[in-house]
């Protein structure tokens, strides 16, 4: 089985991905335009969005690592 992370990089290409296919599919339908130009717009819609998913990403590791760690304690609570 693969790791969550692998699944959810996966998800977030496949959910970004798919309205994008559609979108191609919708273009060449109604405007008839050469699909190789579609393919190449969205491609570039694409490879923009995954970079900012991956700077979002690089961004709030960066914060979480830099913020002070607290130490778990576990409390018992007496009646």
């Amino acid at each position: 089985m693969h790791s969550l992370a692998f699944m959810e990089i996966i998800f977030i290409i496949f959910s970004i991905l798919t309205p994008l296919v559609l979108l191609n599919i919708i273009v060449y339908i109604v405007k008839k335009e050469i699909i190789k130009t579609t393919l190449r717009r969205s491609l570039k819609v694409f490879l923009i969005a995954i970079s900012i998913v991956l700077v979002l990403g690089v961004i709030l590791n960066l914060y979480y690592a830099n913020q002070p760690k607290t130490n778990p304690t576990l409390e018992f609570y007496k009646k």
